[in-house]
């Protein structure tokens, strides 16, 4: 599944910034099909185990790249 892939880069994304998902404040995810939640929300639940963000799932017609079926928007506060 594509959500898998996504929250890899994420995470990838964070460490090059010295954060982690723990960090996160919130996230938004986009998907094409909301019969898709249940397995968007389990695979999201093995990111965030230590924090639990404000989140927001919004269903869309379709993506900006070919193909996609989900993408995801975090925000997150940063140490000094």
């Amino acid at each position: 599944m594509q959500t898998h892939q996504v929250f890899s880069d994420i995470g990838d994304i964070l460490q090059s910034a010295g954060s982690t998902f723990d960090d996160v404040i919130k996230a938004v995810i986009y998907v094409t099909d909301m019969s898709e939640f249940k397995k968007v929300s389990k695979i999201r639940a093995d990111y965030f185990k230590n924090s639990m963000p404000v989140s927001t799932l919004v269903e869309v017609n379709r993506m900006v790249r070919e193909g996609a079926k989900i993408e995801i928007e975090v925000t997150a506060l940063l140490k000094k």
